[in-house]
């Protein structure tokens, strides 16, 4: 899971989830590249961060 909120105006809305994604695509990988039979599901993004409104 990752959350959705604003990371100021440098970095993209949904990075927690980009980030959250490449990691568990790189560990599921690595797993089952060692015979391990491994199910990724998708991230659910979620949350409320009323205080950086102004920056969504």
């Amino acid at each position: 899971m990752g959350v959705t909120k604003a990371h100021n105006y440098h970095l993209p809305y949904y990075t927690d989830l980009y980030e959250g994604d490449a990691i568990g695509e790189e560990s599921a990988k690595k797993v089952w590249e060692k015979g391990a039979q491994v199910m990724l599901l998708s991230t659910v993004p979620f949350g409320v961060n009323t205080g950086q409104r102004d920056i969504n």
